[in-house]
């Protein structure tokens, strides 16, 4: 269980380094886009040391999360693997966000010729 949730912890945090994922990466992308952070300046630099407080410990958890939810499965003997259960809840979840969405153009005819549909 230890070694299945480093594992899991090590692919994460290179992931987000092979992605291009990692603060130095993204305060590129938002010092580009004109993006400002109130009190701080506007440089990759400033938006770095911001965004490292977050993306780390967000990929650390993010990462024990799931190797938590293949260990409940693998423990408890689900039928399907914790993957599988993470796959059913990723396909559940674009569902939900297309009902949505078809809802909304329902709701708002002018939002359906805005998006061309």
């Amino acid at each position: 269980a230890v070694l299945l949730v480093t594992l899991a912890v090590l692919f994460g945090l290179m992931w987000v380094e092979v992605a291009g994922l990692n603060p130095s990466a993204q305060a590129e992308n938002l010092a580009k886009s004109g993006l400002l952070i109130p009190g701080h300046r506007s440089n990759p630099k400033a938006f770095e040391v911001v965004l490292s407080k977050y993306i780390y410990p967000l990929a650390i958890l993010s990462s024990i999360i799931v190797a938590l939810i293949t260990l409940v499965a693998d423990i408890f003997g689900v039928y399907s693997s914790g993957m599988g259960i993470l796959l059913a809840v990723g396909i559940l979840q674009q569902f939900y966000a297309q009902i949505t969405y078809e809802r909304a153009l329902e709701a708002y005819p002018l939002l359906k010729r805005l998006l061309g549909e």
